[in-house]
């Protein structure tokens, strides 16, 4: 767990980091194995009033490894789970459970970060922002049906041609040429 998730507490206060600068500390099956467990470990702390969770060197977390990418296109998977509609942890697959703990920020002007993460929204693929709107409209009805939910439209994205051109456009750092169908 330490090569991937690092967790030092002092006064009530958890510092939980991500430890795979070089990765950008992206995310890969031995990381989503480590939040899990720090989830868990920091669940039964006695005296812990808060986390803070931030990633080493220069970015909190790229988002899943590109090289599951290759994997997923060479192997005909996803590079994570084959299927993602599987539990594998109570009502979530490996990934959901790994972030379903972790909470959102608080900002100084959250007007302005709401313009900002908007304008980023907007700039994303069509398709995740459907699903992602999809998932929000369900997740205050049923958790577990909204994990579900999520991990079929996971399924559906991934591997999408939406999908591959954010990766290709990540990898040649340009913008995306989504298809809006």
């Amino acid at each position: 767990m330490e090569d991937r998730v690092s967790v030092s507490i002092s006064e009530g206060v958890a510092d939980v980091r991500l430890v795979r600068a070089d990765k950008m500390n992206a995310l890969d099956i031995p990381m989503f194995e480590a939040l899990v467990a720090t989830t868990e470990r920091l669940a039964g702390t006695k005296g812990l009033r808060a986390v803070v969770l931030s990633g080493e060197g220069p970015a909190f977390c790229a988002g899943l490894d590109m090289g599951r990418f290759v994997a997923m296109k060479e192997s005909g998977g996803n590079g994570i789970e084959r299927d993602h509609a599987t539990r594998t942890h109570g009502l979530a697959n490996l990934p959901q459970a790994a972030v379903w703990v972790w909470a959102t920020r608080v900002c100084d002007d959250p007007r302005a970060a709401a313009f900002e993460l908007a304008r980023e929204i907007a700039g994303r693929s069509p398709d995740a922002i459907r699903a992602a709107k999809r998932l929000l409209n369900n997740l205050a009805v049923d958790p577990a049906a909204a994990l579900l939910a999520e991990s079929i439209e996971q399924m559906k994205l991934m591997g999408s041609p939406n999908q591959l051109e954010a990766v290709r456009a990540n990898i040649e750092k340009r913008p995306p040429r989504f298809a809006d169908v």
